[in-house]
């Protein structure tokens, strides 16, 4: 029984395509610069989050961070511009597709 219940996960997660994956049509990436530390990574991640107005049980977020510089994909967003127009966390430098270039509030 245990064999055939693997199986069965096994093809239904093949059969629906990767569920972890984010579809390029409703992310948005953040790129943040001048973030201090992995605290502050934390912060500003929270902060992005609570801005995505598409609440489902569907809603992915990833986050990385090198340096002082972080990344955070966020799904979902229909519209990039209006994401950043209601970013209160950075300032935005600029927008390039579903790339919101931002820049840390701190000094």
């Amino acid at each position: 029984m245990r064999t055939f219940l693997t199986g069965l996960l096994l093809i239904s997660l093949v059969g629906c395509g990767n569920m972890f994956e984010m579809d390029p049509a409703t992310t948005v990436i953040l790129k943040v610069t001048g973030v201090a530390d992995t605290e502050e990574g934390d912060e500003i991640r929270e902060q992005a989050v609570e801005l995505v107005q598409e609440r489902s049980s569907w809603q992915k977020n990833q986050m990385s961070q090198h340096g002082e510089t972080l990344m955070i994909k966020l799904s979902p967003v229909a519209d990039a511009q209006e994401f950043a127009d209601r970013i209160n966390f950075a300032t935005v430098t600029s927008i390039e597709g579903n790339i919101i270039h931002l820049k840390t509030l701190n000094p």
